[in-house]
């Protein structure tokens, strides 16, 4: 499609799999609105998310789906236990958040990166929630110079039935 010629056909690879979410969700959040996409530097912006958690929470998986594929370079899942976001998106949903959520007693919940498969916690480990915790999804975005662009990422998540044995930690290195 970029003019680029074909290679031979029988040298190819077998494709992997679509990623197409995370199997059983409990929930599946987007912004309240979409975000539009211009400009000619990366931005990262937060997305405030209200799981609407009435009791302490078990995540065991989450999966992006990206809005718009052409301009979602990856994305971060945090915790926000007090809240503290919404003060921060206002009426918008969303604030400007290069170098992480911007909140206190933030922890990482999940990475996603284009043709990443769901994560998934292994059997017997989840992330805990406390009641009231929203999310923030921190999209960095690669515009399309001379676009704009509205995207509207979804994020799927799913909830352990039973407490888990072990509590899953995100740590990022680097």
């Amino acid at each position: 499609a970029d003019g680029l010629q074909e290679g031979d056909p029988k040298e190819a690879r077998p494709l992997v799999g679509a990623t197409s979410g995370l199997a059983n969700p409990s929930a599946e959040l987007a912004a309240n609105m979409p975000f539009s996409v211009s400009g000619e530097r990366d931005l990262f912006r937060c997305f405030v998310l209200d799981p609407k958690l009435s009791a302490q929470t078990f995540l065991s998986g989450f999966h992006v789906i990206p809005g718009s594929s052409q301009v979602v370079h990856h994305a971060i899942l945090y915790s926000d236990p007090k809240g503290q976001s919404v003060g921060l998106a206002g009426q918008q949903g969303s604030y400007e958040c290069f170098g992480g959520a911007r909140v206190g007693q933030s922890e990482i919940l999940g990475v996603w990166a284009p043709g990443a498969r769901a994560m998934e916690y292994a059997e017997g480990a989840a992330a805990q929630l406390a009641a009231g915790t929203k999310l923030v999804l921190q999209v960095h975005y690669h515009p399309k110079p001379g676009a704009t662009i509205p995207d509207q990422t979804k994020v799927q998540l799913r909830y352990s039935e039973t407490i888990p044995r072990y509590l899953a930690i995100n740590q990022l290195i680097g």
